[in-house]
């Protein structure tokens, strides 16, 4: 009788356990359930106050690629790959796009956070100091007052329509923006200036890390471990 009473309590305590089981599952399910729901774009709840380019910067854009992590950022195009720890580094994408009728001008921008400003510093010194991709530097900033930066254009500028590379960094970001319009009207110079110097403005505001409550990390002990 003795081993009947316990293995009858085994037993129950292992459907207890089943039981338990399920029911979390069941509550990951309905949260995840609810996140999809009640938040129309959970990355701004994981990653909030992302420095990017909005179609309110560039009057009469759209979204054309919506925000999503990405870590397909390197250096050079012969610059190795590697994924993006995310207590040391997020990378984010957004495009936007100008059109009438057909597609007139796009802007590509791809955002880059670094736990370590030491090593954002780093990453910007491994650029080529007068071309980038084979575009000539055509403007520089090294006021230490605002970001670093520099904007590489097509050479054959003033013949075709503008096509230009804007790098710049501040503190825990580094972001490059591309700017392509199909003709001299769709997109001037004088646009591209504007935006850069929006860029700037939006780097300078931005906050340490990008994240909410639980999400965040210590980046002073990522930032420390990485200059030991």
């Amino acid at each position: 009788m003795k081993l009947s009473f316990f293995r009858r309590l085994i037993e129950n305590r292992n459907l207890s356990r089943d039981q338990f089981g399920i029911l979390l599952l069941f509550a990951f399910g309905v949260t995840g359930q609810l996140i999809v729901f009640l938040i129309p774009d959970p990355l701004w709840f994981l990653a909030p106050h992302i420095p990017m380019l909005t179609p309110q910067d560039w009057p009469g854009s759209h979204i054309n690629t919506k925000l999503f992590f990405t870590d397909n950022w390197r250096t050079s195009a012969s610059a190795p790959r590697s994924p993006f720890p995310w207590e040391e580094k997020r990378g984010f994408f957004q495009s936007l796009y100008l059109s009438q009728d057909t597609l007139n001008a796009f802007i590509e921008q791809t955002i880059v956070w670094y736990a370590s400003p030491g090593e954002n510093a780093n990453v910007w010194n491994q650029l080529d100091p007068d071309t980038y991709n084979g575009w000539p530097i055509l403007e520089r900033s090294m006021d230490t007052s605002k970001p670093v930066s520099f904007l590489a254009c097509n050479p054959d500028l003033f013949r075709s329509p503008p096509q230009c590379w804007y790098l710049v960094y501040w503190e825990h970001w580094f972001t490059g923006v591309f700017f392509w319009g199909q003709s001299d009207e769709d997109l001037l110079m004088q646009d591209i200036h504007q935006l850069t110097a929006r860029v700037d403005q939006l780097l300078m505001s931005a906050p340490d890390e990008p994240c909410y409550w639980f999400l965040c990390t210590n980046s002073n002990e990522v930032r420390n471990r990485n200059q030991e």
